[in-house]
C-alpha cells in the first residue's frame, strides 16, 4: 500500500459536518413522510380537511410557519454549502479510479438542438409550476385573473393541459439532448456525472431557500418588532393559504435536505484520498448507478422548481392580494 499505510491507519471519517448531516436526516425523514402523508390527504379528503382548517386559527399558524420556515431553510442552505464545497473533491476521486468507465450523461453529437429548446421549456417549465401553485394556493384570485381575460374557457383549459406539455416539451429536450454515458467521453464532449450534477443541483437549491429564508426571517422580525403586524400578515395569509403553501413548501424542502444530507454522506472523508484507488468500480456506491442519477436529478430538480414556485407564490400572495 502507498506509503505504508494500512487501512487500520486511517483517521476517522466522522468529522462534525458528516455527523451534522446524519443528525440532519434523523429528523427528516419522518417529517417528509409526514408531510408527504398531509399532502395525500388533503386530495384524497378535501372537504374534511377544509373542515379542519375553519378551526385552525389564523395567528397560530403564522407563528408556527415563522418558527418551522426558517429552521427548515437553514438546514437546507447548509447541507447545500457543504456538498457544493466537496463534490469537486468526489469528482477528483472518482476521476483517480484505474477504471476509464464514469457513468453520467453526455451530450449527444446531433442533439444540439435538442439542447438549445431546453433554454425556452426550462423557463417555461418554471413559470408554469408557478402558475400551477398560486392556482392552489389561492384559487379565487387565479379565477378572478382568468375571467377578466379573452377566451376563459379555452385559456382554462390551456392552463389545465399546460404541465403535462411543458413537462413533455423539457423531458424531450433531455432525451433528445443528452445520452447516458459509462465510458470515457470522447474529445470534446463533456460528461455530466453525478458529483457535478449533485453540485449543480445543490447550488441552485440555494436560490430558492435563500428567498423563502429572507422572507420567513424579515416575516419574524416584524411580529418581534411590533405584535400589531401579526394582524396584516394573517389577513394577507389567511389559514387556508398559509396552510396550502405549507403543503407545498414542506415536500419540496425537505425533500431537498434529505437528498442533500445523504449526498453529503457519500462524498469521501478528507482523510481518505487514496481510498478510491484502491476501490473496485464495479462495487462503487449506488448513486453512481443510472437509476440514483435519474432519481437525484429528478429529486433535486423538484426542489428547485417547488422552491422557486412557492417562492413567487409567497411573493404574489404578499403584494397583490
Amino acid at each position: 500500500m502507498p506509503g505504508g499505510r494500512s487501512p487500520n491507519d486511517r483517521p476517522d471519517g466522522w468529522s462534525p459536518s458528516r455527523i451534522l448531516a446524519v443528525l440532519v436526516l434523523l429528523p427528516a425523514v419522518p417529517l417528509l413522510l409526514m408531510s408527504v402523508l398531509a399532502l395525500v390527504t388533503f386530495y384524497s379528503a378535501p372537504t374534511r380537511f377544509n373542515a379542519l382548517l375553519v378551526r385552525l386559527p389564523g395567528d397560530e399558524l403564522i407563528r408556527t410557519a415563522l418558527i418551522f420556515a426558517p429552521a427548515t431553510l437553514v438546514a437546507v442552505v447548509v447541507m447545500a454549502v457543504l456538498y457544493a464545497n466537496d463534490a469537486p473533491r468526489r469528482e477528483a476521486a472518482e476521476g483517480t479510479r484505474p477504471s476509464a468507465r464514469r457513468r453520467g450523461l453526455r451530450a449527444r453529437r446531433r442533439g444540439g438542438l435538442a439542447r438549445s429548446s431546453l433554454w425556452v421549456t426550462l423557463p417555461a417549465l418554471m413559470f408554469v409550476a408557478a402558475a400551477q401553485l398560486l392556482a392552489f394556493v389561492a384559487p379565487a384570485r387565479v379565477d378572478q385573473i382568468l375571467e377578466v381575460l379573452p377566451a376563459t374557457t379555452l385559456l382554462t383549459r390551456l392552463f389545465g393541459m399546460s404541465p403535462i406539455v411543458v413537462a413533455a416539451a423539457v423531458g424531450l429536450g433531455l432525451v433528445f439532448g443528452f445520452v447516458p454515458g459509462a465510458e470515457a467521453p470522447a474529445a470534446g464532449l463533456r460528461t455530466w456525472t453525478t458529483p457535478r450534477i449533485a453540485r449543480l443541483g445543490a447550488l441552485l437549491t440555494l436560490v430558492p431557500a435563500l428567498g423563502l429564508l429572507l422572507l420567513s426571517v424579515v416575516g419574524l422580525g416584524m411580529i418581534l418588532a411590533s405584535p400589531d403586524r401579526l394582524a396584516w400578515l394573517a389577513d394577507k395569509l389567511p389559514a387556508e393559504t398559509l396552510l396550502r403553501l405549507g403543503l407545498a413548501f414542506s415536500p419540496a424542502m425537505l425533500l431537498g435536505l434529505v437528498l442533500l444530507a445523504a449526498l453529503y454522506l457519500t462524498v469521501p472523508p478528507r482523510t481518505s484520498e487514496v481510498q478510491p484507488l484502491e476501490t473496485d468500480p464495479s462495487t462503487g456506491g449506488g448513486f453512481r448507478s443510472g437509476l440514483a442519477l435519474g432519481v437525484l436529478v429528478a429529486g433535486l430538480g423538484f426542489t428547485v422548481l417547488a422552491g422557486m414556485a412557492v417562492l413567487v407564490a409567497v411573493v404574489f400572495v404578499l403584494v397583490l392580494r
